[in-house]
């Protein structure tokens, strides 16, 4: 199945993620009927949406600008083959049909986006708009000047960057196992020391973030819950990379993280920037 690289909706979600609003305008998700099953075959839906998880906008299929893997409990990871795309959301069907633990995938990439270093950061450039357009996106602006217009950079400074959002939820038919939940070490990666499908209000979860099979400090995890579109808490990985957080109450949470943190390194852009959303049930 052949995929574009990038799409409409993507390039909204990407926009609004660069600009770090507080509440996202499109919020990517894949999520299951079922967490955990003793059946052959799981349906998920997947889609953008304003609050998580109301169907808005579909996602998948060959139009919609990312592609989506199934990793096996025996770790081999494969295109999903059963795809299914309406005017709200998309179905996917994944086979289960053995026991263990299923990794879904929905990679959503942006179109190339402009950026110069300042101050040791990586500062968007946008297109000089119309005045009245861009007194509004002035005003948008903090202390950490999130974005410069064209026409204040030199050209020869400018960077393309692209970013690759990882949509990712874990199904697990019968008992679960963790082949499917290996770092490969190449991208950001979360290691599990809680199993993703074995969460609870009790245990929480407990992860490694990792950056080319390095653990990776400082990286902000923000929390979502089901049929809000703002952060409910946030939680930063401490120096070797880990993060432990509980729950006050079960329900189906998206955990948000972006890596590198400044997307400069060395003093000079880093071309590839990364944005993890996992979907998990957390359970009583």
């Amino acid at each position: 199945m052949k995929h574009k690289k990038f799409s409409l909706a993507s390039k909204v979600l990407v926009l609004t993620l660069i600009f770090g609003t507080t509440a996202l305008a499109h919020l990517p998700y894949v999520l299951p009927l079922q967490f955990h099953t003793d059946q052959n075959v799981v349906t998920l839906y997947a889609g953008l949406s304003d609050k998580y998880f109301e169907p808005e906008m579909p996602g998948g299929g060959a139009e919609g600008g990312y592609d989506i893997t199934v990793t096996n409990p025996s770790g081999k990871t494969k295109h999903a083959e059963y795809i299914s795309r309406h005017k709200q959301l998309t179905l996917i069907e994944i086979n289960t049909p053995s026991e263990g633990t299923y990794k879904v995938n929905r990679t959503l990439l942006s179109a190339a986006l402009p950026h110069v270093v300042r101050e040791g950061k990586a500062v968007r450039v946008l297109d000089v708009v119309s005045p009245e357009r861009r007194k509004e996106l002035e005003a948008q602006r903090t202390e950490e000047r999130r974005f410069l217009f064209r026409d204040e950079v030199k050209p020869d400074e400018i960077e393309d960057v692209q970013i690759i959002n990882h949509v990712i939820t874990y199904v697990t038919r019968d008992k679960p196992n963790e082949a499917a939940l290996k770092p490969v070490g190449k991208g950001f990666e979360f290691d599990f020391k809680t199993h993703p499908n074995s969460v609870s209000v009790k245990s929480g979860i407990k992860l490694t973030a990792l950056i080319d099979g390095e653990a990776a400090p400082e990286i902000i995890f923000d929390f979502y819950k089901q049929g809000v579109d703002k952060t409910i808490h946030s939680a930063k990985s401490d120096h070797n990379g880990i993060v432990n957080v509980r729950f006050n109450q079960s329900g189906i949470y998206v955990l948000r993280a972006q890596a590198p943190l400044e997307s400069v390194k060395d003093g000079k852009i880093v071309n590839t920037r990364y944005i993890n959303w996992l979907i998990i049930e957390v359970k009583p």
